[in-house]
């Protein structure tokens, strides 16, 4: 299964290829979102080593997405060029404690054909954590 349309990213709106990627992210489907990756692909968030690969990119956002209640983007801009999709916006995320915190985020994707080739996301994941209990789960 391919990620989403690329066609709408190839020219200066990647809005509805974006909404796609966000909506398997918001619904917290990390094997949906990793179909929007090449199978080498490299992900970085924030200042985290960067991951290589579907497979260790996948574990990875499936363990953040059990750290947290949910999430939801809201693009607020997006460009895209033959080579890259760049966008930003703020994300809300719910944490383990119910309690809701929004902060800016600014995402690079560097494209290899339909699919991205580099992940790369900028935000302050602080806010997120700062005071959180885990998840009753992980207890």
């Amino acid at each position: 299964m391919r990620g989403g349309d690329l066609g709408a990213a190839r020219g200066e709106d990647a809005s509805l290829w974006l909404r796609q990627l966000f909506a398997a992210i918001d619904a917290r489907d990390a094997a949906r979102f990793v179909s929007f990756l090449a199978e080498d692909a490299t992900f970085t968030l924030g200042n985290q080593p960067a991951l290589r690969g579907r497979t260790a990119i996948r574990a990875a956002v499936q363990a953040f997405f059990a750290s947290i209640m949910g999430c939801r983007h809201e693009v607020l801009r997006s460009w895209g060029r033959p080579d890259s999709v760049v966008c930003h916006g703020r994300v809300t995320y719910t944490r383990a404690d119910d309690k809701q915190v929004t902060v800016p985020f600014a995402n690079v994707m560097v494209m290899r054909g339909e699919l991205v080739a580099d992940y790369l996301i900028f935000v302050d994941l602080a806010p997120l954590i700062a005071g959180q209990q885990p998840p009753a789960s992980s207890r």
